[in-house]
């Protein structure tokens, strides 16, 4: 969803040397930021990249812009409600069946796949003991490692980078640079947070880059020059503060919830950008086994995200249905990072097709806030 850090450094910030060259983006299904809380969406469909996990690279679209400022939640392509929008836009597109009374209709052609790819075997029985579970705490180090939460941080460095180069670049990405600065201030929290770990050098600094990502977040919600000056100052401080700068004076508080600075909905289209990455391109054992180190680091930073999504203060964690379906979904992702980790590839898409199932049967209800 990655280059060395040092590259990175190089490439990140400051109107130096231009971002990487843009891989292709990550596979389809990802929904537009900001899409209703508490149940991944899919969206439109987008190139899957050949290698390595979602590609650092150039936000692809235009995104839609809020219309109804009193439900965040709403969000809109357009004037066209993204609810009308099919749950799985992949599995309607190869439905061939012909509906009694209709006329049939020239049949389109799959997404093709490798020749060794294997097919989704149905899930095993639920694991027990996943970390989460809506108590507001959690125990990051059975979510992810902090190697997988540094390499996270550089891969939105460079994406954000791609998004905040020129205004035009900031006005036609505004809504993805914000949800991606969203995740980049959690990633953030995460590190600063996380115990026994002696690194990165910045995580002493972590809740100062928390804040300018949420800044960032923030001043995305809309496009215009004055939000894309503030937005590309914090990054600025971002990008010295990664390469051993002084964090900004002015206080950051030492303990936040991650609800205060990256919303569900945000967190949802990460979640489902990371899934659809994993499900269309990691279709085989051969590729699997070649791209593990990408895979593991998608794998922790797709199980931390749902361990976010049920710590204090996100919506529903009063509701018994939605934290069952919670509990589904955070089993699915600690069980891909086992799989990962005992090199089981089978395991690992019994994971993801639980995954799809627990995001299936969750969406028609708690998408809208039932």
């Amino acid at each position: 969803m990655a280059g060395s850090f040092g590259l990175l450094l190089l490439t990140g910030c400051g109107g130096g040397t231009p971002a990487p060259a843009p891989q292709a983006a990550p596979a389809a299904g990802s929904p537009a930021p900001g899409a209703p809380a508490a149940a991944p969406v899919a969206g439109t469909p987008a190139a899957a990249p050949a290698s390595g996990g979602p590609a650092a690279t150039a936000f692809p679209q235009s995104p839609p812009e809020p219309v109804d400022p009193k439900r965040k939640e709403t969000r809109w392509l357009g004037k066209i409600p993204y609810d009308v929008f099919f749950d799985r836009p992949l599995t309607v597109a190869t439905d061939q069946t012909v509906v009694s009374g209709a006329p049939a209709m020239a049949a389109t052609t799959p997404m093709p796949m490798s020749p060794s790819a294997s097919p989704m075997p149905m899930p095993a029985a639920p694991a027990t003991g996943a970390a989460g579970g809506g108590s507001g705490a959690f125990d990051l180090t059975k979510l992810a490692s902090i190697e997988s939460l540094i390499e996270e941080s550089k891969q939105s460095r460079t994406k954000l980078t791609t998004g905040l180069q020129k205004l035009g670049d900031f006005n036609r990405n505004f809504a993805e640079v914000s949800a991606e600065a969203a995740v980049l201030a959690s990633i953030a929290k995460a590190v600063g947070d996380y115990p026994g770990a002696d690194q990165p050098n910045w995580k002493a600094k972590a809740k100062f880059i928390r804040d300018e990502a949420k800044t960032i977040s923030s001043q995305a919600s809309d496009k215009g020059s004055e939000r894309f000056k503030i937005a590309k100052e914090s990054f600025d401080k971002i990008c010295d503060m990664l390469d051993g700068g002084k964090p900004p004076a002015k206080d950051a508080a030492d303990v936040v919830p991650y609800s205060d600075v990256t919303t569900l909905s945000d967190i949802m289209w990460k979640f489902q950008k990371t899934f659809d990455y994993l499900k269309l391109n990691i279709t085989d054992e051969k590729r699997f086994k070649e791209d593990k180190a990408s895979v593991e680091r998608e794998a922790m930073v797709f199980n931390l995200l749902a361990g976010i999504m049920a710590s204090e203060g996100y919506e529903y964690l009063d509701d018994d249905e939605y934290m069952a379906f919670h509990k589904r979904l955070i089993d699915g992702t600690m069980q891909s990072v086992e799989a990962v980790k005992a090199d089981d590839f089978q395991k690992f898409r019994m994971s993801l097709n639980g995954i799809d199932q627990a995001m299936a049967e969750c969406h028609p209800k708690y998408r809208t806030g039932g």
